[in-house]
């Protein structure tokens, strides 16, 4: 789920008829400190939002839009949501490639492409293990104590199942979904204290 380039099956059509489908799903793990020199900014912007918003508006949905369908997931953070300390930089440059994909999926969408981003939350990832190990080496807890906690802070008392994920992405590139646009998902567990 979390290749640059991802080739998908589907299930499509009432006869559960299987067919390739191109769909594009972005995520980095590229973080920097908020007191990042330029070089860094830099590069998180390239890396964040300029080639992800150069890639999905001439690579993919140029040629989506000529075959008539097409499905580009972009898999950011909750932190565009609700910035998270010490994410300043990514957080900056992913609410970047937030709005120019807002623009983006409204245009592609007469052709029947979708472009839709992905915010998920805490999942049960080697990633997430690695910033709890991160986090605990600095803090002097052991991983497991900080994954409790973050488990207790959230509504459903646990983290996310990375099948969970998956299950989202799978409808959003179904051609189930093809009402849906433009549109920011978050999958936090109800972690966000907001309504909106």
């Amino acid at each position: 789920v979390c290749s640059s380039d991802l080739v998908i099956r589907v299930g499509l059509g009432e006869k559960n008829d299987w067919r390739a489908k191109k769909i594009r799903l972005d995520k980095n793990g590229v973080t920097f400190q908020v007191a990042a020199p330029e070089e860094k900014f830099a590069g998180e912007y390239r890396v964040s939002l300029l080639g992800k918003h150069q890639a999905t508006n001439a690579l993919f949905a140029a040629a989506m839009r000529r075959r008539g369908w097409g499905r580009i997931l972009n898999i950011t953070s909750s932190a565009v949501k609700s910035p998270v300390a010490m994410l300043g930089l990514s957080t900056g440059a992913r609410l970047g490639l937030t709005g120019a994909v807002a623009s983006l999926a409204r245009e592609a969408a007469c052709d029947g492409v979708t472009i839709n981003n992905l915010l998920p939350g805490y999942f049960d990832t080697d990633r997430l293990a690695g910033v709890f190990a991160a986090q605990a080496r600095r803090q002097n807890v052991s991983p497991d104590e900080l994954r409790a906690r973050a488990e207790a802070g959230n509504p459903t008392r646990r983290v996310g199942r990375p099948e969970e994920f998956g299950a989202a992405c799978a409808f959003l590139a179904s051609t189930h979904a093809g009402f849906i646009n433009g549109q920011n998902l978050l999958m936090d567990g109800g972690a966000f204290p907001g309504v909106f």
